[in-house]
C-alpha cells in the first residue's frame, strides 16, 4: 500500500491547499488566469489518477445533483460572453473547484494537515504585514519589486492610506488568510502549547487590524462566537459562557477604543473603525459607497430576472451607470449572482450551499448530543468546517467571494472536510 504522505491524492490535496494560499500572486506577478487553470487541472488529474490506479469507485451523494445544477448554471450564465480567456476563466475556475471538491471529500485520513498549513500560513502572512508596516524598504526588496507595475502602484497607494497588504495584492486577501489562520488555531487550540498559540493569535489579530478590513474583523468575531456557543453540551453552561464572552468582548473593545483614540499606533490600527462610528453617528454612509453598487445590481436583476446579464458582466455596466471611471464588482455575492445569473442561477448555486450549511448544523447538534461519535481530531475538523461556512455566508454580504478564489477555494475545502467526516461518523 502506498503511504499517504506519498500518495497521489495526498499530493493533490496539498497542491489544492497551496493554490488557495498563493492564488493572489498569479495575477499580481504573471497576469495570468491560465496558470490557475493549469494548477487546478493538475490537482484534479492527480485525484482521478489516484482513483483509477487504486480502482476506487466514486461514492455518490444526494447533494451531487444540486452541485451539478450549479455547474450548469455557471456555464449557462456565459450566454453573453465573448469567450475570451479573461471572460470565461473565472467561471471555468469556479467549475474546476467544484469538481475537485467531489474528489477531495473522498480523502479520509490526514485532514489535520490542512489546518496546520493554514495556521502557519496565517502566521507567515501576519509577519509579511509587519514587514510592510515596519520595514517598507525590505518589503520592497523581497516582494514589491517582483510584481507588475500596475499592482505596485496600487499597493503603494493602499499603504499610503493605511491599508497593509502583506505578501498579497490586496488587503482583503491577506485579511482572509489571517481569518483562516485564526479560525484554524482556535478550532485546534488544544493541539498547541498555550504560549505558542497565544503568540500566534496575537500576531495574526494585530496584523488583521493593520489591513483595516472592518468586515473581516466583525464577521470573524461573529463566526468565533457561533462556534464557541454551538460546541457546548449544556444550555446553562452555554448561557454562562455567553455572558462571559459578551463581558470579555465589551472589556476588550473598550480597551482597544481607548488605545485607538489616545495613541498614534492605535489611530493607525483603528482609524477606519473610529471613522465608521463617527459616520454612523452623523447619519452618513458607512458602506464605503457600496450601497449604490447594491442598488445597481438589484436594478439589473429586475431587468433580467430569469437568466441575468451573464457571468462577470456586472462590473462592465458600472462605468456608464454609476459614473465611475473604473470597473467595480458588487461586493455582495447574493446580488452578484442574482444580477448575473438571474433567479435560476441563484437557486442553482445557493441551494447546495444552504443544504450543506443546514446539514452541518444538524451534525453539530447530533455530535453535541452524542448521537454520533467523533474522535478529538474529527471534532476539530467539524469546528473548522462550520467556522469557514459561517464566515463565508457572512462575508458574502460585503465581499466578492465567488471571484476572489481565495475564499471560494477555502469554502470548498471546508465542505470537503465536512462530507469526509460524514463518511467516517459513527452512530451511538
Amino acid at each position: 500500500m502506498i503511504d499517504k504522505k506519498y500518495s497521489l491524492d495526498y499530493l493533490a490535496l496539498i497542491i489544492f491547499v497551496l493554490y488557495m494560499l498563493t492564488v493572489s500572486l498569479y495575477i499580481s506577478i504573471f497576469d495570468s488566469f491560465v496558470i490557475q487553470v493549469l494548477i487546478l487541472v493538475f490537482s484534479l488529474f492527480l485525484f482521478i489518477l489516484n482513483k483509477t490506479m487504486k480502482n476506487i469507485k466514486y461514492s455518490k451523494k444526494r447533494i451531487d445533483k444540486f452541485w451539478i445544477l450549479s455547474i450548469l448554471a455557471i456555464l449557462g450564465s456565459l450566454h453573453s460572453s465573448n469567450f475570451i480567456i479573461a471572460d470565461i476563466a473565472p467561471a471555468l475556475i469556479f467549475v474546476l473547484i467544484i469538481i475537485i471538491y467531489f474528489y477531495l471529500r473522498e480523502y479520509k485520513k490526514g485532514l489535520m494537515i490542512i489546518l496546520k498549513i493554514i495556521r502557519w500560513a496565517g502566521v507567515f502572512y501576519a509577519l509579511s504585514v509587519f514587514l510592510s508596516f515596519f520595514y517598507p524598504n525590505l518589503y520592497n526588496l523581497f516582494f514589491l519589486r517582483f510584481l507588475r507595475y500596475v499592482t505596485i502602484s496600487r499597493i503603494e497607494l493602499l499603504i499610503s492610506n493605511g491599508y497593509y497588504t502583506g505578501f498579497t495584492s490586496d488587503p482583503a486577501y491577506v485579511a482572509g488568510y489571517l481569518v483562516f489562520g485564526i479560525g484554524a488555531l482556535y478550532c485546534s487550540w488544544r493541539y498547541y502549547q498555550r504560549k505558542h498559540a497565544i503568540v500566534s493569535l496575537l500576531l495574526m489579530f494585530i496584523a488583521l487590524l493593520l489591513t483595516q478590513k472592518r468586515a473581516h474583523v466583525v464577521f470573524l468575531l461573529i463566526s468565533l462566537m457561533f462556534i464557541y456557543l454551538m460546541f457546548n453540551k449544556q444550555d446553562y453552561v452555554k448561557i454562562i459562557k455567553y455572558v462571559k464572552m459578551i463581558s470579555l468582548i465589551t472589556a476588550v473593545a473598550m480597551l482597544l477604543f481607548f488605545i485607538g483614540i489616545n495613541t498614534k499606533t492605535g489611530q493607525v490600527l483603528f482609524y477606519r473603525f473610529i471613522g465608521t462610528i463617527d459616520n454612523f453617528r452623523l447619519g452618513e454612509d458607512i458602506s464605503s459607497g457600496r450601497i449604490s453598487l447594491y442598488l445597481h445590481a438589484w436594478d439589473l436583476f429586475i431587468d433580467s430576472p430569469l437568466y441575468g446579464i451573464g457571468w462577470g458582466n456586472y462590473e462592465k455596466t458600472v462605468i456608464g451607470a454609476l459614473g465611475v471611471k473604473t470597473e467595480m464588482k458588487t461586493h455582495n455575492i447574493y446580488l452578484q449572482i442574482l444580477s448575473e445569473t438571474g433567479i435560476i442561477g441563484f437557486l442553482g448555486i445557493f441551494t447546495p450551499i444552504l443544504i450543506t450549511f443546514i446539514s452541518t448544523i444538524k451534525t453539530v447538534k447530533n455530535a453535541m448530543k452524542e448521537l454520533i461519535v467523533l474522535n478529538q481530531e474529527q471534532f476539530v475538523l467539524l469546528k473548522f468546517s462550520f467556522f469557514i461556512q459561517i464566515f463565508f455566508l457572512l462575508y458574502g454580504l460585503t465581499g466578492n467571494l465567488l471571484t476572489d478564489f481565495i475564499f471560494l477555494t477555502i469554502y470548498f475545502i471546508s465542505i470537503s472536510i465536512y462530507y469526509s467526516l460524514l463518511n467516517n461518523r459513527y452512530y451511538n
